[in-house]
């Protein structure tokens, strides 16, 4: 299916989801309206068909009275398993019980759903191990033509294990890294934070350096800590200030990296101080 086709049938169910949602009240129904919908009509599989839809599957030890909602057999194999919740459901809640049917499936992805948002699983950290978080999620309120895109690989015409853990592990990679990423800008930034509210020894020291020719003695700190200590303190409450000018959207990373362009520019005489301001 095209991404155009896929687009117009998953702004269907948008549709469908608004006219019939005060109706669409517990989990039954949100099977009938949305989820078996959405993998008929987007992702080719036919929910009738007991040969690609199996309900209430074994999973589990064995045990009978475990029982996942859906198995989705590709080749007479199961492929993915579903459990579904009402639309009231905090999905990230039920991912334990979703996590124990997976250990003990044949299946390698699992689907957490409410009918409009559909949380893809499997097991990248520990083989047969279900991760604790996503490795992808479609929201049918909200998405991109790049969420579109990446939904159709799950459908039955292009379904590849293979390829969509391959995908899988480029995702996980990603956001790892974005993750450490953010993790190491917010380590700068309480650093400098820390520095302009309680300036170190060091970061006093080498304030001084700048200016001054020579030894920094305990004299010379003497002279200057006090200064410093209060210019840092208006640093940082000007840094508040104009960040709450800004209704909220200007990050302290950005108004940093204002400042520092600022004193550049300053510093090589191309720019008056009156001449730079924050927009």
């Amino acid at each position: 299916m095209s991404i155009n086709k896929a687009r117009k049938e998953i702004e269907k169910l948008q549709n469908k989801y608004e006219a019939e949602k005060s109706a669409i009240i517990n989990e039954e129904r949100v099977k009938d309206a949305l989820i078996k919908p959405l993998f008929r009509l987007v992702l080719g599989y036919d929910p009738a068909s007991t040969s690609e839809f199996r309900a209430e599957y074994g999973a589990g030890h064995g045990r009978s009275k475990d029982k996942v909602d859906y198995a989705v057999f590709i080749n007479d194999k199961p492929a993915m398993i579903i459990e579904c919740k009402d639309l009231n459901q905090d999905l990230r809640k039920c991912a334990k019980q979703l996590s124990y049917y997976f250990d003990n499936a044949e299946a390698r992805i699992a689907i957490l759903s409410n009918g409009l948002v559909y949380l893809f699983y499997s097991d990248f950290a520990k083989i047969n191990k279900m991760d604790e978080e996503p490795f992808y999620t479609f929201d049918v309120r909200k998405h991109k033509d790049e969420d579109i895109r990446e939904l159709l690989y799950f459908s039955r015409p292009n379904f590849d294990l293979n390829q969509i853990r391959k995908r899988g592990e480029e995702k996980r990679f990603e956001q790892q890294r974005r993750e450490d990423e953010k993790r190491k800008k917010s380590n700068v930034n309480n650093a400098i934070v820390e520095e302009l509210l309680n300036p170190s020894d060091p970061f006093i020291c080498l304030l001084i350096g700048r200016f001054h020719e020579g030894r920094i003695g305990k004299s010379v700190r003497t002279e200057y800590d006090e200064i410093i200590k209060k210019e840092c303190k208006l640093v940082y409450d000007a840094m508040n200030r104009e960040s709450g000018n800004q209704g909220g959207k200007t990050t302290r990373e950005e108004l940093w990296a204002y400042q520092i362009v600022r004193t550049i520019l300053i510093q090589k005489g191309r720019y008056d101080v009156g001449d730079i301001s924050y927009q």
